[in-house]
């Protein structure tokens, strides 16, 4: 995780996108891939990657990809059932005021109220559950996302940068901190800006809850 603040520090998104486009790819999750595309790849983003061959305005599919996967899952959570299946899984098996014909219930056998049973099944428990379990299965699906998605940009924004990673990666000092291993040993103007106005109240929370939990602690 050094490796990890050093990029943030420095600024390098391509490499945290990297980083987290392989998270992605071992498990993928619709959250994890909006948040992905919202953090490095629109085109209003602060932190986009510095290779943009593959994405909006040039090439609109990945964002298309997005597009139906976002409306899907904000389909799934702002699903409400209808008046109809909302009355039906809340009934329960509950006696309508005025469905019930005179005489057609038969009296309470014992000496009293207190000696029949009262259980689960005699208050309608189980099928109060059955209901709600029926309705809230209508509940639209969100799609698995395949966990190539990202592959192409991937591939891409590696061979990019693949000569300034092996650089960056050779003259990192694992004996020294992040900070210290950046030139000068501190963060200019520009990167504490960055980190305390953007990642750490902004960005690194969007994505850990989006499921990127491996970097809650890289600042």
């Amino acid at each position: 995780m050094q490796l990890l603040s050093y990029f943030v520090r420095s600024m390098n998104v391509d490499q945290l996108f990297l980083f987290l486009a392989g998270d992605y790819k071992m498990m993928p999750a619709a959250t994890k891939g909006i948040a992905l595309y919202e953090v490095f790849l629109h085109p209003q983003t602060v932190a986009r990657i510095s290779s943009g061959r593959l994405l909006p305005q040039k090439d609109m599919r990945l964002a298309n990809e997005i597009e139906k996967l976002t409306a899907a899952y904000l389909e799934h959570q702002n699903w409400q059932p209808s008046r109809a299946e909302r009355a039906d899984g809340a009934s329960g098996g509950q006696v309508e005021p005025g469905s019930i014909e005179p005489g057609s219930i038969e009296p309470v056998q014992g000496d009293s109220v207190q000696d029949q049973p009262v259980g689960i099944d005699s208050v309608g428990i189980d099928s109060v559950s059955n209901d709600l379990e029926r309705v809230d299965d209508q509940r639209p699906l969100v799609p698995l996302p395949a966990n190539y998605l990202f592959d192409a940009v991937v591939t891409d924004l590696r061979l990019v940068t693949a000569a300034k990673l092996a650089e960056k990666q050779e003259q990192y000092d694992p004996g020294k901190t992040p900070t210290e291993n950046l030139p000068g040993g501190a963060m200019n103007e520009a990167q504490r800006r960055f980190v305390d106005q953007i990642w750490v109240p902004k960005i690194r929370p969007y994505l850990v809850s989006a499921g990127f939990r491996s970097i809650a602690s890289v600042a």
